[in-house]
């Protein structure tokens, strides 16, 4: 199963369920844990579906765990001979270093340009 944010099972479980470290609201509901362990067992997917919009509605409009705020739109600009970048700010929990060791400039680019 992939674990990725548009994974549904990894953010019910991640930031939802009892006990888990990427839980910073430490919500803690029965119900939610319960729901969450039998729809990951669900061979059905139209009925695994439905328990986890369930899950999903049932967050947002009842139990409300967190409140998210808006965040200011950001922007990416880098020169064009900065390479192997394609505007990624943070890799994980807000880590930029392993983005950073992957970057490379080009220095004939570079210097074709004027910036040398």
């Amino acid at each position: 199963m992939n674990v990725d944010e548009g994974n549904p099972f990894q953010v019910l479980r991640a930031r939802f369920l009892t006990g888990q470290t990427w839980n910073p609201a430490f919500h803690s509901d029965t119900y939610h844990d319960e729901t969450y362990y039998k729809a990951l067992e669900e061979r059905d997917a139209v009925t695994r579906d439905a328990m986890l919009r369930e899950l999903n509605v049932r967050l947002i409009a009842e139990r409300i765990p967190v409140v998210w705020l808006p965040t200011p739109t950001m922007y990416e600009a880098w020169w064009p001979y900065v390479k192997n970048y394609w505007g990624e700010h943070s890799v994980g929990a807000q880590k930029p270093g392993a983005i950073y060791a992957r970057i490379w400039i080009d220095q004939e680019l570079k210097k074709k340009m004027g910036c040398d």
